[in-house]
């Protein structure tokens, strides 16, 4: 398929609006899919490929997408996500996000990792892992069966950030 080509309908376009305009988290987008979202959102589009998904780089470049390289590469191994990745993952994402760019933040089936690293972007920005937990479970469906354990060291992340905000 030429990137010229219409699309007449989307092979399954998997997202879930996090914040208004600004941050996305799913599933793996196809070719397709890149396509409709570069159609929707034009130069601001930012890709965060939690995955490290061997096309999706090269499809980003050819459609003029913008792929985040810093994004941190997280194993689909059903395990916390660790405290230093966390941090990478939200530190890449609050500098997408803070500049003003659409991020669509994914992993293969967006029940796990580009949750977990959504919520610790909204912990890092201010919320409460409570609430940042609710803000992403309440728009998607999130850390269930073998998914669940990812999300397993937020409540450490939140604790290690409001230490952070208290000393500074």
């Amino acid at each position: 398929m030429l990137i010229t080509d219409r699309i007449d309908e989307l092979d399954r376009l998997d997202l879930s609006e996090i914040i208004p305009e600004r941050l996305w988290v799913g599933a793996a987008p196809s070719k397709s899919d890149l396509i409709e979202l570069k159609r929707q959102y034009g130069t601001e589009l930012v890709i965060m490929d939690l995955v490290g998904i061997a096309d999706e780089k090269a499809w980003c470049q050819e459609l003029g997408i913008t792929y985040d390289e810093r994004t941190p590469k997280l194993e689909e191994n059903r395990e916390a996500i660790p405290l230093s990745r966390l941090k990478v993952a939200s530190g890449v994402i609050g500098d997408n996000v803070d500049s003003g760019k659409k991020v669509i933040l994914h992993c293969l089936r967006g029940t796990g990792r580009s949750p977990t690293c959504a919520a610790a972007y909204l912990i890092q920005s201010g919320m409460s892992v409570a609430e940042a937990k609710s803000t992403i479970a309440g728009k998607r469906h999130v850390w269930s069966g073998v998914a669940a354990g990812y999300a397993s060291t937020l409540e450490e992340f939140g604790k290690i950030i409001e230490m952070t905000r208290s000393t500074f």
